[in-house]
């Protein structure tokens, strides 16, 4: 297990034992510079994370594993934009394609298609210039296996969400098909995520860094991106945002709120994805929970991944009852002292991958195992 100087591994749990329990597995030091990081599963024993390098370049690195989330390597590395590559996210097509959204040369905002063959090897296969004008805060997520959704923060800092077309086997031919302008005053720390084929969520900051959540429909042709409803649900902090989606109706999301404190809320919403309702609201962590990153691990737990006190990177499993109700359980330290931007992908039912900016800037891999499921 390759730990880097000065790190430190401690778990906390809660008075009464919880039924989950955190521990860590592996922990590998990436790249020496590392943040605006992204994560996602490539295949049993691979994944592949996405971050800015060295000189902001953009890179991309597959990681290895022994399918139990130990003896993490990384196997190949890929500069994808020699000139800027800020603002990264990263989603799997396939066992052998993925995308990566990003701000590149002049702010503009890019999506590329890259190939892996049976060695790992990494090749570029398509490039599109999506926004001329500005892009940051990225979140793309797959719709299908020849459809891609973005939410990011563009012209005059506004909000935007656009889908596109791919093609089917090879992950070229990028296309733009719908674009809408969510918010025209501002939106910042976005993240989006799919409720159903048809509905989509995203949670960002808005004016004021006020926390919001708004829901969305497509076509069946990817087409007509619509707003179907929104709610203001904290009016003084929602920065940091993070999605997981529990069933069709329900979704939670973390943040840092007021404070920076570390808040988790759970929401219900009807079959159309209208009618966004808070069902309750626990603040995990009093000291400090920004740089969040959520997780579903099943129907009746969350695992959330942030900075907390000290800058601490930490991991907390959040409980929830048949109503959707939030317990915090256990918590595990796995960075001291320095963590920023985490991105947490489910390796499997038992095994959590976590990539982030650690201490010195560097981008580090840190992989966990919940006991008790």
């Amino acid at each position: 297990m390759i730990v880097p100087f000065g790190f430190l591994k401690a778990s906390t749990g809660v008075s009464l034992p919880p039924s989950y329990i955190i521990n860590e597995i592996d922990q590998l030091t990436v790249n020496p510079t590392g943040t605006w990081t992204g994560i996602d599963v490539l295949d049993s024993t691979h994944y592949v994370v996405s971050y800015q390098g060295d000189f902001t370049d953009g890179y991309v690195s597959i990681i290895s594993h022994d399918g139990s989330g130990g003896s993490l390597t990384e196997i190949k590395m890929l500069e994808f934009d020699p000139s800027r590559g800020t603002s990264t996210s990263i989603c799997v097509i396939d066992s052998t394609h993925f995308a990566i959204a990003y701000s590149g040369p002049d702010i503009d905002g890019f999506i590329k298609t890259f190939s892996v063959d049976g060695s790992y090897n990494i090749t570029l296969v398509d490039t599109l210039e999506q926004d001329t004008n500005n892009n940051s805060n990225n979140s793309l997520i797959l719709i299908d296996s020849t459809h891609l959704m973005l939410a990011y923060q563009g012209t005059s800092g506004d909000g935007f969400v656009k889908t596109f077309s791919i093609d089917a086997v090879t992950a070229d031919n990028i296309t733009q098909i719908d674009v809408l302008e969510f918010d025209t005053l501002v939106a910042t720390w976005i993240s989006l995520r799919q409720i159903t084929a048809s509905f989509y969520v995203i949670a960002y900051a808005g004016v004021g860094n006020d926390g919001f959540v708004k829901t969305f429909s497509i076509d069946g042709s990817y087409d007509n991106i619509t707003q179907v409803d929104v709610l203001e649900h904290d009016t003084v902090q929602g920065m940091f945002n993070s999605v997981a989606v529990i069933d069709a109706t329900h979704f939670a999301i973390s943040y840092g709120g007021s404070g920076n404190d570390g808040w988790v809320k759970t929401f219900s919403i009807d079959g159309s994805a209208d009618n966004i309702t808070e069902i309750d609201s626990l603040e995990y962590d009093t000291a400090n929970g920004d740089y969040t990153s959520l997780c579903l691990i099943d129907n009746t737990h969350l695992i959330v991944a942030y900075s907390g006190v000290s800058r601490n990177g930490t991991a907390s499993i959040i409980d929830l009852d048949g109503s959707y109700n939030l317990t915090k359980a256990d918590t595990l330290i796995y960075i001291n002292p320095t963590n920023l931007f985490n991105q947490i992908v489910q390796l499997d039912d038992e095994h959590y991958a976590i990539v982030c900016q650690g201490d010195g800037n560097d981008c580090i891999t840190v992989t966990l195992t919940i006991n008790g499921i």
